[in-house]
């Protein structure tokens, strides 16, 4: 019988072999989509699924493209003329039978248009096809593979965002796909989607906390930045020093996520997510002016936990928190705990307290490119 820690070193090593298989996989398509998307139809079609953004960013399940028409049949069979025609091999003879046991074995597997939509005149330009390996990792990965129509490699950086369309082949992101059905991520469906608004004569006006560009507001102390017991906290502005710190372009849209927790009873008083583009708040401020909650020191404390990370799915963990805070005058000290998965990127903890009143008009996690910075305001 095997040893607990040779079951892990067994699984591991068949992950890893699952993925080289399907780094492999992934890398023949993305050869054969960047000839395909050489006829101007496919483009046209790509462009024009992309732009339903069925999930809410610029995605496309494969399952659904491949049986769509084009002049030249169904996008599955173009797929596999120009697959053929790149593996040369007399042995490679069922191309159709590769194509659909590949979305058979990969359900979730995806084409983007993650950049730049706006700027694609997709009658005329051909981008290139890159591909995101099963290893990614936004704090690790310096560049990723591209194809041009040839089969020619360029090597993009994640960190520097291309001037033109890119094509991604990589999994979906914010679909799950359990027991022969696909589902979005409940992100996607619940009410977290809607933001609640602060009223419209209380939106606030850049350079008032909530909006404008740059670094945001340098002034000393003031009332708006203050909790105020019996008000409702709302968050007025984000910015990111560099978004491609949490989500690189190459994946889209980013998916931000803030819980908060009341210490007093570990219970979770907000949960909230921000799928915007990327160019909302990267480097600049982003006027959000979302409902968060309403303060109560009787029920709340005079102090909540906040957990800030980009939604990348993987499978469930916990991360603790340590809290201090007063409950009719009495100190505490209490450790709450947050749910997410293992592959969402960290962006900070923090508390909030009561009556803390940052000077610069913000709040601030990280540092670095990795800077975030968020508002908030009591009304």
């Amino acid at each position: 019988m095997l040893e607990p820690d040779q079951n892990v070193a067994m699984q591991e090593a068949t992950m890893g072999n699952t993925n080289a298989r399907r780094d492999v996989q992934l890398e023949r398509f993305a050869r054969a989509l960047a000839s395909a998307i050489t006829e101007k139809e496919v483009r046209m079609l790509i462009k024009e699924e992309a732009n339903r953004q069925f999930d809410g960013d610029y995605d496309i399940l494969f399952r659904k493209l491949k049986d769509e028409q084009t002049g030249n049949g169904k996008v599955l069979n173009v797929l596999a003329r120009h697959l053929s025609a790149l593996e040369k091999s007399p042995s490679f003879a069922n191309p159709e039978n590769e194509l659909n046991s590949l979305s058979a074995d990969v359900p979730l597997l995806n084409i983007a248009v993650p950049i730049h939509m706006d700027k694609w005149d997709a009658a005329q330009y051909t981008p290139l096809v890159a591909v995101v390996p099963s290893n990614f990792d936004e704090k690790t990965t310096e560049r990723v593979k591209a194809f041009d129509q040839h089969g020619k490699v360029t090597w993009l950086s994640v960190k520097a965002m291309p001037d033109m369309p890119v094509i991604v082949v990589g999994l979906n992101e914010r679909v799950v796909y359990e027991d022969g059905t696909f589902a979005m991520k409940d992100y996607l469906v619940d009410d977290n989607m809607v933001h609640y608004v602060m009223p419209d004569e209380l939106v606030l006006e850049p350079g008032d906390g909530g909006g404008g560009g740059g670094g945001g507001s340098t002034g000393t102390s003031s009332s708006w930045t203050c909790r105020i017991d019996g008000k409702t906290d709302y968050l007025t502005g984000m910015w990111f020093k560099d978004i491609s710190e949490y989500e690189a372009w190459i994946l889209g849209k980013p998916e931000v996520v803030l819980k908060i927790k009341n210490p007093y009873n570990q219970g979770e008083i907000g949960h909230h997510r921000y799928k915007e583009e990327r160019s909302k708040f990267d480097n600049t401020w982003f006027n959000t002016n979302s409902y968060l909650y309403p303060w109560d020191i009787n029920m709340v404390s005079d102090a909540v936990g906040y957990l800030w990370y980009e939604d990348d799915g993987g499978f469930e963990i916990e991360i603790e928190q340590t809290i201090n805070y007063k409950v009719f005058g009495i100190g505490q000290s209490t450790k709450v705990k947050y749910k997410l998965k293992n592959d969402d990127d960290i962006i900070g903890l923090t508390t909030i307290g009561l009556s803390h009143c940052p000077s610069t008009g913000y709040y601030t996690l990280g540092g670095g490119s990795m800077e975030f910075r968020f508002k908030l305001k009591s009304i």
